[in-house]
């Protein structure tokens, strides 16, 4: 999962004491990410984003093609400086950081927050209004704890009551952060189970997102099946030439769409296919 990272700690605005546990927390964030083989979204170049993408390149003994699996820093254009740790992607130029806020609660799938201010505290509200999991370390008091404390009364991850060790003021760094990953991880097998639901792909369906389910079709087979892999290559394959030939003048638009109608009604007939060898739910 792509889990957004948001905190940070300022002299003139936090307790002096939440410098040491956000720096605590961040180590363990990094440990954590690692053994729970997930992504990190950092969104700048400040203390510790870089921290963290420090820490998570030693424990890879400094390999950076390994470091790129774990760490994608998503930069608004205002930031010039380009980190030398995972991947880099600028996105697109906006006048707020309010909007851009909004454009990386969107990318990502979860929020971890460790300490912060008003930036953090408008991603967790960002977040909880998107429906999207949000971990917040209770124990660094200030702004985003408060935030976490003005959740909705119905907020939970997977069911009701399980967001209470947040709140618990005795964990340490790592129990915090096995419990989040635990959470983390459930909620990532449940979202690979929509993906392949029949639900899910007959909405791509609606959304003209061929090419897309015919990648989530490939990864539900995994390898196990020929016959319809190659079926699925001949789909993708039409799917490419429709539109080449739409673009280049060879088909008209009314012929382009007579083209993937016949394209769609192949892909339902394989979904069909798939669900009776319970490849798909």
């Amino acid at each position: 999962m792509k889990i957004l990272f948001q905190g940070g700690f300022k002299h003139n605005r936090d307790i002096p004491t939440n410098r040491s546990l956000v720096m605590s927390y961040c180590k363990e964030l990094a440990k954590a990410l690692i053994e729970n083989d997930h992504q990190l979204i950092l969104t700048g170049t400040w203390e510790y984003d870089m921290l963290i993408a420090e820490e998570v390149l030693e424990l890879l003994n400094k390999d950076t093609k390994r470091a790129k699996k774990f760490i994608t820093f998503l930069l608004s254009q205002r930031i010039t400086e380009i980190p030398n740790i995972g991947q880099v992607i600028k996105i697109e130029h906006s006048r707020w950081w309010l909007e851009e806020r909004t454009h990386q609660i969107n990318y990502s799938d979860a929020l971890i927050v460790i300490g912060g201010g008003k930036g953090a505290v408008d991603c967790v509200q960002k977040a909880f209004l998107a429906r999207k999991p949000v971990f917040v370390a209770y124990k660094i008091q200030g702004g985003t704890s408060y935030a976490w404390e003005k959740r909705p009364k119905d907020y939970y991850y997977i069911q009701k009551g399980d967001t209470e060790f947040i709140s618990d003021l005795n964990m340490q760094p790592q129990e915090f952060f096995h419990k989040v990953f635990v959470v983390i991880n459930k909620l990532e097998k449940e979202l690979d189970k929509q993906a392949f639901s029949m639900l899910h792909l007959e909405n791509l369906i609606k959304d003209n997102k061929l090419e897309k389910v015919i990648e989530v079709l490939e990864q539900a087979l995994e390898g196990k099946n020929e016959d319809i892999r190659n079926q699925l290559i001949l789909i993708s394959s039409s799917i490419k030439a429709n539109e080449n030939n739409l673009n280049l003048g060879l088909l008209s638009f009314e012929e382009s769409n007579v083209m993937r109608t016949r394209i769609t009604n192949s892909i339902l007939n394989l979904m069909s296919e798939m669900k009776m060898n319970g490849y798909i739910g």
